[in-house]
């Protein structure tokens, strides 16, 4: 039984290997990148997870048409896990009158339980993945919805697909009129699956709704899988902590978009401020003592990225005190 080297794998090799998921080793995702011209990913676990020809069950667009360019120059591949913030809610209430107890293992088993069978009553839908943009689309209707709606409700991906207008490689529009409807007509729903949760924590925080587990005793039967998996960590002892699975996954997925929303900001014009003479001779004597780079580069040093030179690159703080500085990368 050969195991593969994931990490030593080329990315025709993994294509072979993986061919029923979408790396950004695999040759759907390379013509994306040659047909947005960037050399740029951020495509995350979702995506890789799913097959190449997966699509939204809320706009029903394939991933060529999910695919787009950000703000930052970097090709967005996201899939998200879309799940009901009420089921956070609901567990928030009930670990408020159900703490967990140390030294109790049974009584603790008997809450997490409790807590997951809640859920089923109270979620209005189960977590289902779709592109970004939909879920994009849930916030941008609760935010512009902010102080009508309570905002741990969440629109279901059923109600996402009728409140949206979905364009190939676009962001979202969202019919505001459309969403709200859909609020007022699940807001009395929503309002009573809250009060069965507090009921429902405050009755098993009163001794109710408990099982009997010490006696429990749990038989697995027999699996292939979990023979084939003791073999290949007898032979593979480095394999222990680092799964095939996992190797892929870090194989597979890609951070250029970092840090950065799916979102363009909405920026407000700022003011350009510069320092005075006095402001800046005041900011360079507070540097730190012999101010390394700064002083290194001289006084007639512009930024090799953005041309800048010294004065250019002073921006207020936070906190109203001027600074900047001068990296060596």
């Amino acid at each position: 039984m050969e195991v593969p080297d994931i990490e030593a794998m080329t990315d025709e090799q993994l294509s072979d290997f993986a061919g029923d998921r979408d790396g950004r080793w695999s040759e759907q995702t390379r013509k994306l990148l040659q047909r947005f011209n960037t050399d740029r990913l951020d495509l995350n676990c979702w995506w890789a997870a799913t097959w190449t020809g997966w699509n939204c069950p809320c706009c029903r667009r394939t991933k060529p048409e999910i695919a787009r360019v950000g703000s930052n120059g970097v090709l967005l591949c996201r899939l998200e896990m879309h799940h009901d913030h009420l089921g956070d809610h609901a567990r928030k209430l009930f670990d408020a009158s159900n703490p967990k107890v140390d030294g109790d293992g049974l009584l603790n088993e008997q809450i997490a339980n409790a807590k997951d069978a809640l859920l089923i009553f109270v979620e209005r839908f189960g977590a289902t993945i779709i592109c970004a943009d939909c879920n994009a689309a849930d916030g941008e209707a609760k935010r512009l919805l902010s102080g009508q709606i309570d905002p741990n409700f969440t629109f279901t991906p059923a109600e996402i697909s009728e409140f949206i207008r979905a364009v190939p490689n676009t962001l979202h529009e969202v019919n505001l009129r459309v969403a709200n409807e859909f609020w007022l007509d699940a807001k009395d729903d929503f309002a009573d699956r809250v009060d069965f949760s507090r009921r429902m924590a405050a009755r098993f925080a009163d001794g109710k709704h408990r099982r009997d587990q010490s006696r429990r005793t749990v038989v697995m039967p027999f699996e292939d899988r979990h023979f084939f998996l003791t073999q290949i960590r007898a032979a593979l002892p480095q394999l222990y902590e680092k799964t095939l699975s996992t190797l892929l996954d870090a194989r597979s997925i890609s951070n250029d978009g970092a840090g950065q929303s799916i979102r363009p900001k909405r920026l407000k014009p700022k003011r350009v401020l510069a320092p005075t003479d006095a402001e800046f001779e005041a900011m360079v004597a507070a540097m730190p003592q012999g101010r390394g780079t700064w002083d290194a580069v001289g006084d007639d040093w512009k930024c090799e990225c953005c041309s800048r030179n010294k004065r250019e690159i002073c921006r207020k703080s936070n906190k109203g005190s001027w600074m900047a500085q001068v990296h060596r990368v």
